[in-house]
Parts: C-alpha cells; structure tokens; sequence
C-alpha cells in the first residue's frame, strides 16, 4: 500500500508525502498513469521505474520527472517497499507560469543527486514549515525547471558540491528575499552582498542550484504573479504594477517572450477557456540579457 499525505495545497500546486505502512501489504508492477506534471524527490529508500522508453532505478537524493498521461510500473528491492518521497504536482496554469509552455516529455526522466537537487528539496522543506503560500509558489518555478532536459557539465561545478552547506544557506537567502520582496528593485549588487559573494560569482551559482539564471527567476516572479492576477480579473495594468513592472510597454513585451501571447490574448484564452499554448514557442525569457535586466529594470 502506499500512503499519500497532503502536506500542502494551493490553486496551483500539490506537496504530497509518499510512502509505505509497515503493517500494510504493497503490490508492485499496476500500471500507473501520471495524473499531472510532478517533480518527485526521493527522500530514502530505492525503487525502479519502467516506462516505454525505458527502465531507471532511484536512489535518495535522485528526482523523478513526470508528465500527464505517462504510463508506468514502479518495482521495489525484495526487502519491500521502503522508500518515502516528497513531490510537487503542478497545475497547469503554474508550468505555463515558470516555463511559458508545457514541456514535452522527456526520455530520461531522473535527475541525478547533486547540489541542485539537494538545494530544491531544501527549499521545499522550508516552505512547508513556513507554511507560506507565496514562498512555495516561488519554489515550484525553480523545480519546475527540472522538466525541461538541459545539459549539465557537474565537473565544472566541484567546489559548489564539495561546498555546499556553505552555498545552500546563501542561495536560500537570496530566494526568500526575491520571493518575498518580488515587487521590489533588487540589484545584483546588494543580492551580493546578503549572500557574502561577488555579483559574478553569485550569479554563476545561482543558476546551478536554482536552473535558471539570478535574473531571470526574478522576472518569472514577477510575471508568474501578474499572470495569476490576470487570470483572477485584474486589469492588464493593475496586474503588471502590483508584480512591480515599472513600464507596460516593457511587461508586455517580457510577458510576450515567456508566454508567446500578448498579455490581452493571455486574458482571453484564459477566460474563454481555450487550449492555451498550442504551439508556442519554446519560452524566451533568457532573451532579456543580464546586465540589460540589472542595469535598466533592478531586478
């Protein structure tokens, strides 16, 4: 049996606690079809996972990518069933938010322990304990990033694994304080300063503990919540002000970028409630450059 406990809930996303009742029988190999996008940190224990385009075996630390209407077996060791996992299911609405379309399956659907998963599943912690909507929602953009296949080159990154305690607890500051702060100017200087790094330095970790660049995961912020306040009936110029866009001419064209649709055309398929995202095109926000980002908007 496998026991599956709510931790957290809002409009757009589930925190589930999964694992198994010693005193309860579990049967391996249903077939299972994933119910909507997941990100599942697995906590302890070990199972494999088959799926069409192959079969992978999880081990603590490691992070299994789901998609809506995947078919899979999951298998456990022949000690039984002992692993327990934290997961964020996803509405649609918030993949939209963090990625600017819905991501297409893909074929490896494990991400391997590192610093990155170790961090992620930090700040899930964080937030259930804080119990705050807001900083949850932020820390569902940044997991979200994990649907997307990217390469990585973890080599490159050995002083941030072999550092990392060091490292999480400054890259967590800097999360909270974009989460909680999103409508406020926040240089790349003083983010600097309260993580005790340099600008540079500071960026180039962010984006590997985070998957996105320090910018960037400011302005999904931003346009994650006037997204939502479009979809709750706000004015296209109320939602970009209260996300702290100071230009409409710049929101709409960043919100164009990450969506593919102008914020108008957003509000309409939204309300009509037509297929949204058929066919857009693969989220450009990184095209708004650092340094234009930092030095004209502050964030």
């Amino acid at each position: 049996m496998t026991r599956v406990t709510t931790l957290f809930q809002t409009p757009l996303l589930q925190v589930l606690g999964f694992d198994h009742p010693a005193d309860q029988i579990h049967v391996d190999g249903k077939v299972e079809i994933v119910p909507a996008y997941c990100v599942t940190f697995l906590r302890a224990g070990q199972f494999s996972i088959v799926r069409r385009t192959g079969t992978w075996m999880l081990g603590p630390g490691e992070v299994l990518l789901s998609y809506p209407g995947i078919s899979q077996r999951i298998f456990h060791p022949s000690e039984g069933a002992r692993d327990e996992c934290l997961s964020i299911r996803f509405q649609q609405d918030l993949i939209e938010d963090a990625l600017g379309q819905l991501p297409d399956a893909r074929a490896v659907p494990r991400e391997q322990t590192s610093a990155r998963s170790a961090f992620q599943m930090s700040l899930i912690a964080d937030a259930l304990e804080a119990k705050d909507e807001m900083l949850m929602e932020g820390v569902a953009l940044a997991a979200a990033q994990l649907l997307v296949p990217e390469e990585k080159q973890f080599s490159l990154w050995s002083s941030v694994e072999s550092s990392y305690g060091w490292y999480r607890l400054r890259i967590r500051r800097v999360c909270e304080l974009l989460t909680q702060q999103y409508a406020c100017n926040h240089s790349l200087t003083s983010l600097a300063k309260l993580a005790q790094m340099s600008p540079f330095h500071l960026n180039r970790v962010f984006h590997y503990l985070v998957g996105v660049p320090l910018h960037s995961y400011a302005v999904k912020l931003r346009i994650a919540v006037a997204a939502k306040a479009i979809r709750e009936g706000k004015s296209i110029t109320d939602a970009a002000y209260s996300a702290g866009f100071n230009s409409i001419s710049f929101f709409s064209r960043t919100f164009r970028r990450h969506f593919g649709v102008s914020p108008r055309r957003y509000r309409e398929l939204k309300h009509s409630k037509l297929p949204f995202m058929q066919g857009a095109k693969r989220n450009a926000i990184n095209n708004v450059t650092g340094d234009y980002a930092w030095r004209v908007h502050g964030f």
